[in-house]
């Protein structure tokens, strides 16, 4: 039989080892390395005990640790007798030594009660290196008691030394991929995040202006994205700030609330509490307990949290959302649930205000029609008026001027229906435009004349009619008409006199009349709302009215409104 040369074997098994060191950078998790470092140790030593621990700081005390070689009575002893030095890093004089005060810090002790310890077995020998990398001591390797030897060998220590310089490497790198895989997970969190965030937002814009449909289409989102069973949401009111309504439930058949409340007051218990103070509030399990039990429960909670919903003034509401985790999987972060609840209240805000806008652009639109109604139908009903007063007058000394009389007023009765269908058809009235604007006041002061004998005259000069808005012609037009309605009803004048005109950088209207006139320093009524709607219309068009009045020597209107050579009618 051949004989194999010993130098060969010893290549051999240093090639043999050297491979199971290799293998240990395969490996990523630092658990499995410990399991892979102690096996390695004690099968290349023949060690009975083995020790693998990592420090997470330069603290002596092991973060994580394994033991092998220890058996199931060993370890139950171990676990009620004193541990520390098992627990520890060695102090790094002891690398291979058979010293009795060294040894005696590895004896494990054998507890038969409480006053009577047993060493058993005898710690003999210690083989001990630290895991070092980039100079800085991780962790260390120790064993214990050579099997089939009185101690250690050099052989033993130069194997070791040796691991322990591929453990450091193959440690660091698996520390370096976990905290890569945090990282990953943390931004793979962040973008979940932004992506339900991103989520809601669309959601808002496309939102039709209902606040309450708003949240519950929210709450749908929220669970889903987050794993979460149930959901519900407490909303206060412009009128009760300090109350909270359950407005959404979800995640159990019965609508109202899991807690049993419908209605929360700021300070009021727990959910009032959190709302007062605008903090979170994670449910411990005992306060779990009674709504698991609950017959609509779907789903057993093991989670619920109650985040308040701030914004800069006060605390809108409060977002209550439960769910079930099982064990290892990652809960919701508690501060980015309070960041949503604060990036959902500025949506709730901005569609409140929505809503408000809406009812004051209601109020609004009441008060154009009603301005309309007076300075447009109801003047042209008061033009009617003097048109059939003037052919009652003239019935019987000029039966001819009668007749025109009554056909002037019965078409102009018919125009003023026109207007009144086209309130209700468009709750507006037919506009006017820059072509007919000169000729439809002229034609105002004409009807003014026919219908109170009172000489008009009128007189434009405007180049640019066609730069007017719509609004300003409509603005300028119900002027003129208001004017002239004022004058026939209170001033008692012999003339009037309208001019049209355009200047640099206005146009200019002026109705004057040499009637009774008025005190001006005297305010006026408060049913006075033609004067009123005029100083409206031309002030909310960058523009502004005078009237001025002596008693006995007439009144002026002036109204101007700013020129724009740009604007374009429409």
């Amino acid at each position: 039989m051949k004989t194999i040369p010993m130098q060969t074997i010893r290549q051999e098994k240093l090639e043999s080892f050297n491979q199971d060191c290799l293998d240990l950078f395969k490996d990523l998790s630092v658990d499995s390395l410990i399991s892979q470092i102690l096996f390695i140790a004690a099968t290349w030593t023949n060690a009975c005990y083995c020790i693998c621990g990592l420090a997470s700081s330069r603290r002596a005390r092991f973060s994580t640790y394994q033991l092998f070689g220890f058996t199931a009575s060993e370890l139950k002893l171990l676990e009620t007798g004193q541990k520390d030095a098992i627990l520890s890093i060695p102090s790094d004089n002891i690398i291979c030594t058979e010293n009795e005060a060294d040894c005696k810090k590895y004896r494990i002790f054998n507890v038969h009660d409480e006053n009577d310890f047993v060493l058993t077995p005898k710690i003999q020998s210690i083989l001990f290196v630290p895991i070092v990398y980039n100079e800085e001591k991780i962790g260390s390797i120790t064993l214990l008691n050579k099997i089939g030897g009185s101690s250690f060998t050099a052989d033993d220590v130069r194997l070791i030394n040796s691991l322990s310089a591929y453990s450091g490497i193959a440690i660091n790198n698996a520390r370096l991929y976990a905290q890569a895989s945090i990282r990953e997970r943390i931004l793979t969190k962040s973008n979940d995040d932004l992506a339900l965030l991103n989520e809601l937002g669309h959601m808002f814009a496309d939102n039709d202006g209902d606040v309450e449909n708003l949240i519950n289409q929210m709450m749908d989102i929220i669970i889903n994205n987050l794993g979460l069973e149930t959901g519900e949401f407490f909303l206060n009111s412009d009128e009760k700030p300090e109350e909270y309504n359950l407005i959404v439930s979800k995640g159990h058949d019965n609508h109202s609330s899991l807690l049993g409340l419908n209605t929360i007051s700021s300070g009021e218990g727990l959910l009032g509490t959190c709302a007062a103070k605008n903090e979170t509030y994670l449910m411990k399990p005992n306060q779990l307990e009674s709504i698991n039990q609950r017959e609509d429960m779907k789903t057993k909670l093991n989670y619920m949290i109650v985040v308040p919903v701030p914004s800069h003034s006060e605390v809108l509401g409060l977002m209550i959302l439960g769910g079930h985790f099982a064990k290892g999987e990652e809960e919701p972060d508690r501060k980015f649930l309070y960041s949503l609840a604060a990036w959902i209240a500025p949506l709730i805000e901005n569609l409140r205000l929505v809503q408000q806008k809406q009812k004051i652009a209601i109020l609004e639109e009441r008060d154009r029609i009603g301005m309309d109604l007076h300075d447009g139908v109801i003047q042209s009903i008061y033009g009617v008026g003097l048109m059939l007063e003037n052919a009652r007058l003239t019935a019987e000394k000029n039966p001819a001027k009668t007749a025109e009389s009554i056909h002037a007023a019965t078409e102009a009765l018919n125009a003023t229906i026109r207007d009144i269908r086209s309130y209700i058809m468009n709750l507006k009235p037919d506009k006017l435009t820059s072509e007919n604007l000169v000729q439809s006041m002229r034609r105002l002061a004409n009807d003014f004349h026919a219908n109170t004998f009172v000489p008009t005259s009128f007189n434009d000069k405007v180049e640019h009619i066609e730069a007017m808005s719509t609004d300003q012609i409509n603005t300028f037009y119900l002027i003129c008409k208001e004017g002239l309605s004022n004058i026939a009803k209170h001033a008692h004048a012999k003339s009037v006199s309208i001019n049209f005109t355009e200047l640099k950088d206005r146009f200019v209207l002026m109705v004057m009349d040499d009637g009774v006139g008025f005190d001006t320093s005297k305010e006026r009524k408060i049913t006075s709302h033609g004067v009123t709607n005029m100083f409206a219309r031309t002030r909310s068009l960058g523009g502004d009215i005078d009237i001025s009045s002596i008693p006995g020597h007439g009144t002026t209107i002036i109204a101007w409104l700013p020129l724009n050579k740009n604007n374009n009618s429409d």
